[in-house]
């Protein structure tokens, strides 16, 4: 078919043309501070501030090739130094072993 029915209703228009006076929404204080809370996470992602928290202390030294990815710049960790001692000491009884 190539016919259709439309309804038009005829009226005076003004009941769609009024706007309804809106009162303004009053969250709770838990909202409120959500919102406060959010906003301050988007400051600090949009400053910058959260990348440097979270990887400041690390650096990139090309000279060092992919060494150089990531090296903390910060003194070596415990659990590094104390490998090195474990190692070393390993290292000393193994020598003293084959000598005598």
């Amino acid at each position: 078919t190539t016919t259709a029915d439309i309804a038009v209703r005829k009226g005076s228009g003004t009941a769609a043309t009024k706007a309804k006076e809106r009162t303004p929404i009053e969250h709770s204080p838990e909202v409120k501070q959500a919102t406060e809370r959010v906003r301050a996470h988007e400051d600090d992602v949009m400053s910058g501030k959260t990348s440097e928290d979270v990887f400041g202390k690390y650096h990139l030294d090309l000279a060092k090739g992919a060494d150089g990815i990531g090296t903390s710049t910060s003194a070596q960790p415990e659990s590094t130094k104390a490998t090195e001692s474990f190692l070393n000491a390993k290292k000393t009884d193994l020598k003293k072993h084959l000598k005598g």
